[in-house]
């Protein structure tokens, strides 16, 4: 008998060996999704596969904890009374540095409650916002994200890369270039490094670049609008790209370490104060060009970028206060050959040194006058710097220079109301002071010289109201984009029915606009686009279908050339808007997510048709009229309880198919090499394919989590076309490819 007890003593003994040596502390705050006020007495429920359960009860300020919880997998359900329910499959517990935060909705009086179940985290983002939504845990899950959200967004509907190597977003067939930045809905300049990374021109962009300056680490989640959007955004014709930044640790100080190909990284956060102020930082260094300084070649390229991140958090009762800071910079320089008899392409006949910086400093303050009211204002500052110089190695007297200087400050305050039972009034305006210095240098013939400043404000006032009633909800919206010379005012409406708790109908309709600069003018390019779609949602699938057209029109063109089709580039000063073109876009998309069993999965379709007319009254399809899309993802993860930690090992893949960026003819005539204008972008190149790979391990001991990944972009090494050009070396028409394989090896250590 004290044998058997003996056995079952120890049983129990090593049973809380096992809890105890992983079972870590979490805490978080529920909160109205409107008002942002914290939901006292909500319950949260916690439950894994392994038949663990815990539970919390929210107190006053909506604060929650759970200590000795153990890491891995789990669904959480959120209730609150008057509120919808809120069920999220597969969140991960483990991350120290996380503190969670849900979001619930006012139950509608008419309509049966709905556990909605399509949420990656807690955080609430409205049907009708038209928007993607990339997690932070996302970047570390999908394969060739590369911890880059925005890169993620490529495997979603509608969505691809302009190249590979970069994170220029093609949306619905559209320029790269319709797409704006913002941080906490505030529009910010591009915050990227290597901005000529996968452009035509190898010149510096507006729209993206290979790697992005704000890493991963310091975000929450990230948003892609596309358009047809709401009344709050705006200055973009395709979409916008929305960072979220994410507060320190509240509870303790802790350190992060990243090494992979990308870069070098290392972390500290934790707590500044006992009243909940915070810290975050970021100091990251390229690993290529470490590994440059030390003799390693990379092909006939030098590339070197680094970067520092910074973020300090103050909430107080009714009012928080945040400052964050971000600057970097970033060199690409490429030798070419001496020897001129070695040389087999054209690049190889210059020396191309490419330079950036950017910095972006801001401040975010909110203050809760009530419970149904708060006022929010974003001050930021941001500046983007890039020079590119070419010497021609047999001629050095041609050594040309050109330096773009674009800087922003963004004043951006805006007041949301709650005006009875699920109705909110958001009312705003971003007013932009804007400077750019474009100068090309011609290093020995300074009579050569173009010296080009432009100082011009906009300012971008903004109001929505959205009620939901019932079956219905409605928003309505007034956006309007003013410059020094022109003005737009555009209305916004969007309506769903929520037939059931399955089932549900919605229609976009709006009208947009974007500034463009010239030279003594600020002018604007226009849009009217509207959308229909269908969403059917049980807990374990969802199933959607859109269709949209857009308009564009007063859109900047050239002779045969319009702005529509062109790639991106920093400075399209060479467009006047005195010859104006129009485009349009239909089309149509389908996505099917969800899971079997312990498997997740993803697939789209996407079809559409972009064209565009320009000044001449000639039409042609456009660039970016891939004619279509298709998107797969599959994977899955696997759980086990070790001695002393928990592994968790994940597998997922990808595969990415659609027509390739359209091209034009190139004929030689008498001998020079001539782009048959009256037949541009006529060549249907071979469709692109690209199949990706994410392999990764996690480990969760007491104090320390750590992670080893392998991704790996375009596994089958696929030749997918960029774009082509007439090489003088090779005397003929050459095509340039984008990235073969690419394997990214990264271990990260969080304590």
């Amino acid at each position: 008998m004290m044998h058997r007890t003996g056995i079952v003593f120890s049983l129990l003994l090593l049973v809380h060996i096992l809890r105890g040596q992983t079972a870590i502390h979490i805490q978080g705050y529920v909160r109205d999704a409107y008002g942002r006020s914290g939901l006292s007495q909500s319950q949260l429920i916690f439950s894994s596969d392994l038949n663990n359960t815990f539970n919390a009860i929210t107190d006053t300020a909506g604060y929650f904890e759970i200590n000795n919880i153990n890491p891995g997998r789990y669904d959480v359900r959120i209730n609150a009374k008057s509120y919808q329910s809120q069920l999220i499959k597969d969140y991960l517990i483990g991350r120290t540095n996380v503190t969670m935060l849900f979001e619930l909705v006012p139950l509608s009086t008419d309509l049966p409650e709905v556990v909605i179940t399509d949420r990656k985290n807690g955080i609430y983002l409205h049907p009708l916002s038209n928007a993607l939504e990339v997690t932070r845990e996302e970047t570390e899950r999908l394969p060739a994200g590369f911890f880059d959200p925005a890169r993620l967004f490529t495997s979603q509907a509608g969505v691809s890369s302009f190249n590979d190597g970069a994170n220029h977003l093609i949306i619905r067939g559209n320029n790269p270039a319709f797409v704006k930045w913002m941080i906490h809905g505030t529009e910010i300049l591009n915050p990227n490094h290597l901005s000529n990374a996968g452009t035509l021109s190898d010149q510096a962009s507006p729209s993206g670049g290979g790697v992005n300056m704000i890493s991963a680490s310091v975000l929450d989640n990230t948003y892609l609008y596309k358009n047809p959007a709401p009344a709050t955004i705006g200055n973009a014709l395709a979409g916008s790209i929305d960072l979220n930044l994410r507060n320190g640790n509240t509870g303790k100080l802790t350190t992060e370490a990243q090494i992979s190909l990308l870069g070098m990284e290392l972390g500290l956060e934790g707590p500044l104060s006992s009243s909940g102020a915070s810290f975050v930082a970021r100091y990251r260094y390229s690993t290529v060009g470490l590994l440059s300084q030390f003799g390693v070649k990379f092909g006939d390229e030098s590339i070197n970028y680094q970067d520092v991140m910074a973020r300090a958090s103050f909430p107080m009762k009714k009012k928080d206060l945040s400052f964050f800071l971000f600057t970097g910079n970033n060199v690409n320089d490429y030798a070419g050959l001496k020897d001129s008899t070695k040389r087999t392409i054209d690049k190889e006949t210059m020396d191309i040194k490419f330079k950036g910086g950017q910095l972006i400093a801001g401040m975010t303050y909110e203050t809760k006058s009530n419970p149904k009211g708060r006022f929010l204002t974003d001050v930021i500052y941001s500046e983007n710097n890039t020079s590119r110089r070419t010497i021609e190695i047999d001629h050095p007297i041609l050594d040309f220079e050109n330096r773009v200087t674009y800087q922003k400050t963004n004043f951006h305050p805006r007041y949301i109301a709650i005006l009875g039972e699920n109705k909110v009034l958001t009312s705003g305006m971003q007013l932009q002071l804007n400077k750019d210095n474009i100068t090309f240098l011609s290093k020995n013939i300074p009579t050569t010289d173009i010296h080009d400043t432009r100082q011009y404000i906009t300012a971008q006032p903004y109001s929505n109201y959205l009620i939901e009633s019932g079956k219905f909800t409605y928003q309505i919206g007034l956006h309007s984009l003013i410059t020094t010379s022109s003005a737009s005012l555009e209305p916004r409406f969007q309506i769903a029915l929520q037939s059931n708790e399955y089932n549900s109908l919605h229609i976009n309709l709006g009208k947009y606009s974007q500034a463009y600069h010239q030279a003594f003018s600020v002018l604007l390019m226009k849009s009217v686009q509207a959308q229909i779609g269908y969403q059917h949602q049980t807990a374990k699938t969802v199933w959607r279908l859109e269709g949209y057209v857009q308009h564009h029109y007063d859109i900047p063109s050239f002779g045969n050339y319009s702005l529509i089709s062109e790639s991106p580039s920093q400075d399209a000063s060479p467009y006047p808007l005195n010859f104006p073109s129009k485009g349009n876009v239909i089309g149509m998309e389908t996505d099917l997510g969800g899971s079997l069993g312990k498997w997740r999965y993803n697939t789209n379709l996407s079809l559409f048709h972009s064209t565009f007319t320009n000044s001449l009254k000639t039409g042609y399809s456009s660039r970016f009229d891939q004619t279509y899309l298709f998107h797969a993802s599959i994977g899955r993860e696997w759980e086990k309880q070790k001695t002393k930690y928990k592994k968790i090992f994940g597998w997922y893949s990808a595969i990415q198919s659609g027509g390739a960026m359209k091209d034009t003819p190139i004929d030689l005539v008498n001998g020079i090499p001539t782009i048959r204008t009256n037949d541009l972008y006529s060549i249907t190149r071979p469709a692109l394919t690209r199949l990706d790979m994410r392999i990764y391990r996690r480990k969760f001991f007491k104090n320390i989590n750590t992670m080893l990944a392998l991704d790996i972009q375009n596994l089958t090494g696929q030749q997918n076309f960029s774009y082509s050009y007439y090489d003088y070396t090779k005397k003929a028409v050459t095509i340039n490819y984008q990235l073969g394989i690419l394997p990214n090896l990264s271990f990260t250590i969080e304590y």
